[in-house]
């Protein structure tokens, strides 16, 4: 998969070139496969935040999420990030478990006044990276 910056996405993630997207053929057509990004912790230096990591639907489980957080990973540590935290959906846990993310404990995250949606806060220290390499 080709994995380059990506034009959607958090407005401080494209800014500071943070955000990607995972192009390639699919059923004989380029199109977008997926998308993730990072944010620093502003208040905790060497911790980020993972960011918006989404796949389209027919290429789950094909490698396209963990390349983004291939990508992730190496573009947050040249910037000196040791560490990152998401808030996962439930479906997700699993997958940020298999390259070394740990559950926190449930969380709700607020999505407007009134309405929360129920998510895991996962934590990794990029030290315990199972990912690609």
């Amino acid at each position: 998969y080709e994995i380059m910056p990506s034009l959607v996405g958090s407005e401080m993630c494209i800014r500071d070139r943070r955000y990607f997207a995972a192009e390639g053929e699919w059923e004989g057509e380029r199109r977008l496969l997926g998308v993730g990004g990072w944010s620093p912790d502003r208040g905790r230096p060497g911790l980020a935040h993972i960011r918006h990591v989404a796949t389209a639907p027919e290429v789950v489980r094909r490698g396209v999420g963990r390349a983004l957080l291939e990508r992730i990973r190496t573009t947050a540590a040249a910037e000196g990030i040791r560490a990152f935290e998401c808030l996962a959906t439930r479906n997700a846990v699993p997958f940020y478990a298999s390259v070394g993310f740990r559950a926190e404990g449930e969380v709700e995250m607020a999505l407007q006044p009134g309405i929360t949606f129920p998510a895991v806060l996962m934590r990794l220290d990029l030290a315990a990276w199972r990912g690609l390499s």
